[in-house]
């Protein structure tokens, strides 16, 4: 992957987990899957989305 496709995938990643920390309890837009983008972005920056999740507590369920 090039670099720039690396910091495009950062950037977005970095836009999920703000959007997550300023609208966790608001809906989400409509057609809009947070969990879905996050693991793009992770595998595209061959990261573990898993991981990712919790380390960041990134669970809808326990907000």
């Amino acid at each position: 992957m090039a670099k720039t496709d690396n910091v495009r995938a950062f950037r977005e990643l970095y836009e999920l987990i703000l959007f997550y920390a300023e609208q966790r309890d608001q809906p989400a837009p409509e057609g809009f899957d947070f969990y879905a983008e996050l693991r793009r972005c992770c595998d595209e920056l061959n990261l573990d989305a898993d991981d990712l999740i919790d380390e960041f507590d990134l669970d809808f369920k326990s907000s």
